[in-house]
């Protein structure tokens, strides 16, 4: 049987002189260095894929593989936007969410934060947050409670259970001008995804309640 080039060269070099009766220390370590180099290789893209499915399960784990904006249109038209989107192929669900930027206090200690809405039942089967959570419940109803960020929790100082206030820069037109919108929450638990933009900055809550935010 006739040998290919590249198996006639490694045969040729690999194998040991009958002069010698063994193979060459040049021969072992050559052969040593190429093994370590492949295997190096090897491990370091089975790491890298690894990192990037991690990565992309987190990112779709929170925000969804397509996010749409709704912009200057009628609340009520919502429904059957969604209704739409739904009945494309390959869509199997969707999920109204409302995000904004706000002020969180507590105890004296403030800090930018966040905030997103969306059904309490949505909040529940997002499997990333319900595994992050590494202190109280998720809520069960929109009962004026919240999720903060770990993060953000040690920032502030919060555990769950207490209770923290959150301010609108939108705020509230009255006689005497505009002034802060402030509400009263409590922290029902408090999660760790791993991805520090959202364990340092995000506060997650009802969607009826973000609404009214």
């Amino acid at each position: 049987m006739q040998l290919g080039l590249e198996l006639h060269l490694a045969s040729r070099y690999l194998r040991a002189r009958k002069s010698n009766g063994v193979v060459s220390a040049l021969t072992i370590f050559s052969f040593i260095g190429i093994f370590l180099g492949v295997a190096t290789l090897i491990i370091v893209m089975a790491v890298m894929e690894g990192f990037q499915k991690q990565l992309t399960e987190r990112i779709v784990g929170l925000n969804g593989h397509v996010v749409m904006h709704y912009v200057d249109g009628a609340a009520d038209a919502l429904p059957a936007y969604r209704l739409a989107v739904e009945n494309i192929k390959g869509v199997t669900k969707s999920i109204p969410v409302v995000e904004g930027q706000g002020l969180i206090s507590y105890n004296g200690n403030m800090s930018g934060v966040i905030t997103r809405g969306m059904p309490v039942t949505a909040l529940k089967n997002l499997e990333l947050l319900a595994r992050g959570i590494v202190g109280g419940r998720m809520p069960e109803a929109e009962d004026r409670s919240v999720l903060v960020g770990s993060g953000l929790a040690r920032k502030l100082g919060v555990f769950a259970g207490d209770d923290i206030t959150l301010m609108s820069p939108e705020g509230i037109y009255t006689p005497f001008g505009q002034i802060p919108r402030v509400e009263a929450y409590n922290v029902a638990a408090i999660f760790e995804v791993g991805m520090t933009e959202y364990d340092n900055a995000y506060l997650f809550m009802g969607l009826g309640e973000a609404q009214e935010f």
